[in-house]
């Protein structure tokens, strides 16, 4: 997909050349003038993720970007292959886009570690998908109404949070060039063309800090803690309203679709805790954490 983001310009004198409408953002819900462009029905199917995890591959973004392409696009723009399965993808936000088709997107990077490869991810215009785009809009400085057109983008990300998504991979032949089996965008060959799209489901994973902030002092790495299985001892304090745990140390908590590793700094609603041990709400688990792990002692 194209950014869009600006006034209405001409995208060249010749005779006959289109131009570019501009589209502008109400709020983060809400477009005018936004026009759907190729393969419109795959891009807004409003399916449901599966129930079971076993249904959802978990992926990173440099997994995706290992892909080829599919080889054939089905007529009519439904979905084929790859797009009929689900996919868990887990990376680091390091850029947002707003689309004149209405649509934000993501652009994700593995964040463990400096592997090749960044991945977009898409919420369309809609009710459904109002909430990860609230979401989303939170970790920038843009204000309302803006307009958009392709050569700049009227906000920028103050955080740069580690997210998992949940949807449909989508092969988007906007980007593909002439070559549908072709995994490189021919102006940015650091994107694959496959994307999450949309994207039904989005979890925080770690907040991230500003990306203007100074990279810390070279130390060496804390050791990862791994949760721990439930035991019988216990709980010394009933939940607290509202009260946050926040992780000090990596912790590696295993989640429906496999594993991963609670940065530090990130912050989760406490349950319970005794002496050696902390409950706490991930992704819609309770989740057993050292108490060593986090800032309550």
């Amino acid at each position: 997909m194209v950014v869009l983001v600006g006034t209405t310009i001409g995208v060249t004198n010749a005779p006959g050349a289109a131009r570019v409408r501009s589209v502008t953002y109400t709020s983060e819900c809400s477009c005018e003038d936004d026009h759907g462009v190729a393969r419109w029905r795959a891009k807004t199917d409003r399916s449901e993720p599966p129930n079971n995890p076993a249904d959802i591959q978990p992926v990173v973004p440099s997994d995706i970007f290992g892909w080829e392409g599919p080889g054939i696009i089905p007529r009519g723009g439904g979905r084929t292959g790859n797009e009929l399965r689900w996919f868990a993808l887990t990376g680091r936000v390091v850029s947002m886009g707003a689309e004149n088709d209405g649509d934000v997107h993501l652009v994700l990077v593995d964040a463990a570690d400096d592997k090749p490869g960044k991945v977009v991810v898409e919420m369309p215009l809609g009710t459904r998908w109002c909430a990860v785009r609230t979401t989303a809009f939170s970790w920038t400085d843009a204000v309302f109404p803006f307009t958009a057109d392709w050569q700049h983008t009227p906000f920028r990300l103050v955080q740069r949070p580690v997210v998992t998504v949940i949807g449909k991979a989508f092969y988007d032949t906007d980007h593909s060039g002439k070559d549908v089996r072709n995994n490189r965008r021919p102006r940015e060959k650091e994107k694959a063309v496959w994307e999450i799209h949309p994207v039904m489901k989005m979890e925080v994973v770690n907040a991230g800090a500003p990306p203007t902030a100074p990279p810390p002092s070279p130390t060496t790495p804390p050791p990862i803690s791994t949760a721990i299985a439930p035991t019988q001892t216990p709980a010394l304090a009933s939940p607290t309203t509202n009260q946050l745990v926040t992780i000090t140390q990596p912790v590696r908590v295993k989640i429906a679709y496999g594993e991963t590793i609670l940065q530090p700094g990130t912050k989760l609603p406490l349950v319970s805790r005794d002496a050696t041990t902390v409950r706490v709400q991930f992704m819609g688990e309770t989740q057993i954490l050292p108490i060593s792990a986090t800032d309550l002692r």
